[in-house]
């Protein structure tokens, strides 16, 4: 009954909202892909302008496993070039047609628009990761560093990125660089265990979170404090340091 009532204000009005909103969402959760997709298709060719149908019908192409079509609709949409939304779908297209060097351009497009965007930054530093250039990928997380406040998230992918290319001690070593040029951010002194986490040092990784944990009690150290414990075969332990 509802799914009539909603196709009848779209018949008259293809793209109504939130009844599009609505309409797709009941398709999409009885897998009605194409179904989906054909409202999206009509309500955008009433509205060829509109960006968030471009944006919408992109994502359903990418869904449905047709990521060449969902390109070309952030091709042919005009602003795209300056919507962060249609460039973020631009990228998935790329990425799933295994374009990567265009998905590495498309994201800078988008931090050019939003140097602060954590998404965009996160996702340009994997790609340049993943094509094993280090270097590149650290200067785009310095330039996060320089564009937002302190992260922590940045901090530790800057420091996973050190970790990968020169192993430990060199993700130590930019670690304390880290936490040398702002000391009021705290939460930089979890970066060590981390690491040492990351690579497989649970052992390692309990002493440096039970160092910075000593100097600085916090819920945040706590918790990986615990974590920790787990990996290392302490899992008693662990979790009395989350009562």
């Amino acid at each position: 009954e509802a799914e009539k009532l909603l196709g009848d204000v779209l018949d008259k009005s293809p793209s109504s909202e939130p009844a599009l909103s609505i309409m797709v969402n009941m398709m999409l959760q009885t897998n009605q892909t194409a179904k989906a997709i054909a409202r999206v298709e009509r309500a955008r060719a009433t509205a060829p302008g509109d960006l968030r149908l471009a944006a919408g019908l992109a994502q359903l192409y990418i869904r449905d496993q047709q990521p060449q079509k969902a390109l070309d609709v952030t091709n042919d949409a005009k602003g795209a070039n300056n919507d962060e939304t249609i460039l973020g779908v631009r990228v998935a297209a790329l990425v799933a047609l295994q374009r990567q060097a265009q998905a590495r351009d498309t994201l800078q497009q988008i931090l050019k628009l939003n140097p602060a965007s954590i998404p965009a930054r996160r996702q340009l530093m994997a790609l340049y990761m993943q094509a094993a250039d280090y270097e590149t990928a650290r200067n785009v997380m310095k330039e996060g560093l320089v564009a937002r406040p302190p992260d922590y998230q940045f901090y530790q992918d800057y420091v996973m990125i050190d970790l990968k290319a020169g192993g430990v001690d060199a993700a130590l070593a930019s670690a304390q660089r880290l936490a040398d040029q702002d000391r009021s951010f705290a939460q930089a002194t979890a970066l060590p265990g981390d690491i040492y986490l990351a690579a497989d040092r649970p052992a390692a990784a309990v002493k440096a979170y039970a160092a910075a944990f000593a100097a600085a009690p916090s819920s945040f150290l706590a918790v990986r404090l615990a974590t920790a414990m787990v990996r290392n075969n302490q899992p008693d332990e662990g979790w009395q340091k989350l009562v």
